[in-house]
């Protein structure tokens, strides 16, 4: 399955520096009525749309700026539609609700982190006269060992 996940400049920097996306297990502001669970697993953000305009994932914990897509190649078993994924792990139907206006049918989550032999491209946003667009960039995997 194809899924991107966006992240900013400083973000890839350490994904391409240490070889992974750090995963991180949802709180409470994706729903649980406190905290999430014990149990809940970690998760990487991901979506089905190159483009993350209107899908509401775009909130990273970084500098505030989606500058980058990466897109992955993922085992379909391993990735999770979040609507299923959500009921399952107990987030509250208000919040689900409140999902109204953006595009949650395109949600994903990955239990775990993503490895780089995962990484089909990534992308780097550039903005010219009000309008956006993803070019490639070089991948440049860390060095094993």
């Amino acid at each position: 399955m194809r899924l991107f996940h966006f992240t900013s400049e400083s973000g890839w920097q350490g994904i391409a520096k240490w070889g992974y996306v750090v995963s991180e297990v949802p709180s409470a502001d994706v729903g649980f009525d406190d905290e999430a669970p014990e149990d809940t697993p970690s998760v990487v953000w991901l979506t089905d749309r190159l483009n993350p305009d209107g899908t509401g994932i775009c909130n990273n914990g970084y500098d505030g700026s989606v500058e980058i897509a990466i897109e992955f190649e993922l085992p379909d078993a391993d990735c999770h539609h979040w609507a299923e994924w959500a009921a399952e792990h107990g987030v509250n139907e208000a919040w689900q609700r409140m999902q109204h206006g953006l595009s949650p049918e395109h949600w994903w989550v990955l239990e775990g982190s993503p490895r780089m032999d995962e990484i089909v491209q990534v992308y780097r946003l550039e903005r010219q006269n009000d309008q956006r667009r993803y070019l490639a960039i070089p991948l440049r995997r860390p060095a094993r060992g």
